[in-house]
């Protein structure tokens, strides 16, 4: 069935579009498995949507996102320590250069879409790295090549 990893990808590409919906969405269907696995996936979604809108100016609506969702008793400790940068970050502005600035790097959703995958994938079972490239790289390991022994002195 390729059901699961059609919506894996469409997640996926959302994510690296700088949009966490599709992926916050699924992270609520899949909550109770996720915390099985002791993901930090949601709350870290969770923030990277709350810089989205720090980043686009929307003052407002990220505080009261931020209360909604970013609450420090409820997020893993890395999470929570973002966090409160990225409120410090909401107070002093986007166009600072403090060490705050980093958490707008556009390589955040890269690395979001990366650990979505990641958790889909535990949670759907299959392993993180393709049977085939196991495979592969078995037989060329196998090869008796010059590349693949000791040079002899």
């Amino acid at each position: 069935d390729e059901r699961p990893l059609t919506e894996c990808r469409r997640v996926t590409d959302a994510l690296l579009r700088q949009d966490a919906g599709p992926a916050l969405q699924w992270c609520e269907r899949e909550r109770h498995r996720l915390a099985k696995l002791r993901s930090p996936l949601e709350p870290q979604l969770r923030l990277q949507h709350f810089l989205a809108l720090v980043a686009a100016g929307a003052a407002v609506e990220a505080v009261e996102y931020a209360r909604r969702h970013l609450q420090p008793a409820g997020l893993p400790e890395a999470v929570a320590e973002e966090a409160r940068r990225g409120m410090a970050l909401l107070a002093l502005g986007t166009r600072t250069s403090l060490p705050h600035a980093s958490l707008l790097d556009p390589g955040r959703w890269r690395r979001a879409a990366d650990r979505f995958g990641r958790d889909f994938l535990r949670l759907a079972g299959a392993p993180p790295t393709p049977p085939l490239v196991v495979a592969l790289a078995a037989g060329v390991a196998a090869l008796k090549t010059p590349f693949c022994s000791l040079p002899e002195h």
